[in-house]
């Protein structure tokens, strides 16, 4: 049995796809899915051991704004600072700007 990570597989009509690249060929494979549990899927077939699966990351997730900002108005993944630019609720300037 294989496992692969959640975001390398996607669906389409209740059918499961990966893609897998090969040779420098991404191509996209039918595979049929067992039980996903912690950011794995396990591959029950039409996928061999070895073979290189790619993950699809969300869109939101690495589009960037033309500031480079990633479109969290705190910044970071754990909040911080508003960073240049940042202009809070209230129409004043952020501290130090």
């Amino acid at each position: 049995m294989i496992q692969v990570r959640t975001l390398g597989r996607h669906q389409t009509n209740g059918q499961s796809f990966v893609t897998v690249s090969a040779a420098g060929k991404k191509t996209q494979r039918a595979v049929t899915t067992g039980v996903t549990s912690g950011g794995q899927v396990q591959v029950t077939s039409g996928l061999k051991a070895g073979e290189q699966v790619v993950a699809r990351f969300p869109a939101a997730a690495t589009s960037r704004g033309a500031n480079g900002n990633t479109g969290n108005p705190r910044g970071g993944f754990f909040g911080g600072g508003g960073g240049p630019g940042f202009t809070p609720p209230n129409g004043n300037q952020a501290p130090g700007q």
